[in-house]
């Protein structure tokens, strides 16, 4: 069984990595944008 200390740490630690899973698309599509807008300008 776990213990509270184990789900305090799994909730801390999906409210760490969250804004990485979010935020990694949107990272992702800017570095694959900022090539195709500098070879189109």
């Amino acid at each position: 069984m776990l213990g509270r200390t184990d789900v305090s740490r799994y909730v801390r630690r999906v409210i760490l990595l969250a804004p990485l899973i979010v935020g990694a698309p949107a990272l992702w599509c800017a570095v694959i944008d900022a090539p195709a807008t500098a070879v189109l300008a």
